[in-house]
């Protein structure tokens, strides 16, 4: 939050309004670094670049890894699988997002990894642990990450009750924590980002005023041409990650398939929505410096799953050169 307005006061003391998952992994990198004398104090740049690896890269890369194994899943053999991982990591916002000290990439990974094992609930009760594991370390680092309890309530109907029973108690430990800590340095329960009373000190140079919205546009026309800017505008979806695209027809090759593709289809898009609503109702990033809509850099793994079925279903050489030219333009 260091040069942001992404700060508030409560209590006499400034915190960031960001969830403290990314900040205590990268307090455990730092100090792993300072027996070698690398510290923020003596060595800053090379310290925050070590730190953003040793987090943001290695969540980066379980990302990748997850994707290539979630595309084994889906019954693609290794060459397809280790092409989707590759054309994932290095064709969307993930790859430049993975480059910097922000939680986008961390909650993205854990949320595909917790599908992954989602999918893989039937084979034994570790892997429905796992998964709400993965599922409230993505909504530890993004609050926003709460969309993919859609997904998980998708994916496991029809389960037996001991199925839930177990995916629940995995949840609890890690949301607990965060609850706790939001309760600790806020007014309430949820994200003091989300909380006007974490805004309402007058005395705070982040003071927003007792009665703002945390609606921020006016008209439903405003928010409908909103909505198509961060489809297709300057910063859209779209306009910055053509590989969407792609995926968009992976998913309805996906709804096609069989029961089990098309339920994975069901929870993604269904999440997405869920997101993107969100995003348009609580968000007004006209005027952000960032390099296109960082948010969606919480969403790249889970839509790249449809890259496979995607490519399938075209003539090998089409598929290729459509996947190249998507992650080119």
């Amino acid at each position: 939050a260091a040069g942001t307005y992404d700060k508030y006061r409560y209590g006499g003391h400034t915190y960031s309004d960001k969830p403290p998952a990314l900040a205590l992994q990268g307090a455990a990198a730092a100090e792993a670094l300072t027996p070698l004398g690398i510290t923020l104090a003596r060595d800053p740049e090379r310290a925050v670049y070590l730190i953003t690896v040793l987090t943001v890269g290695v969540w980066f890369a379980l990302g990748c890894a997850y994707t290539y194994a979630f595309q084994l899943l889906l019954g693609f053999g290794p060459r397809r699988a280790a092409f989707v991982a590759a054309v994932t990591g290095m064709g969307t916002l993930a790859l430049p997002y993975a480059t910097i000290l922000a939680n986008h990439v961390p909650s993205g990974a854990a949320a595909l990894a917790g599908i992954y094992h989602l999918m893989r609930a039937r084979e034994g009760p570790g892997h429905t642990v796992l998964a709400g594991l993965f599922l409230t370390f993505a909504y530890a680092f993004d609050a926003s990450a709460i969309v993919f309890a859609v997904a998980a309530v998708i994916l496991l109907w029809g389960s037996p009750p001991r199925r839930w029973i177990a995916f629940a108690l995995a949840c609890v430990p890690v949301i607990a924590a965060q609850l706790a800590f939001n309760a600790h340095v806020s007014s309430g329960l949820g994200p003091p980002a989300m909380n006007q009373a974490s805004w309402n000190d007058p005395s705070s140079p982040f003071y927003r005023g007792a009665n703002q919205s945390l609606f921020l546009l006016t008209s439903p026309l405003d928010y409908a041409r909103y909505a198509v800017y961060l489809l297709v505008g300057a910063k859209g979806l779209i306009s910055y990650t053509t590989l969407t695209l792609v995926c968009a027809y992976g998913f309805v090759r996906m709804w096609h398939e069989s029961e089990r593709t098309r339920r994975v289809a069901a929870a993604v898009v269904a999440a997405f929505a869920a997101y993107f609503v969100l995003m348009v109702a609580f968000t007004n990033d006209y005027g952000a410096l960032n390099y296109g809509e960082r948010r969606y850099a919480n969403l790249f793994f889970v839509l790249c799953i449809a890259l496979g079925p995607a490519l399938a279903a075209l003539p090998a050489g089409v598929a290729s050169v459509a996947a190249r030219l998507a992650v080119v333009v």
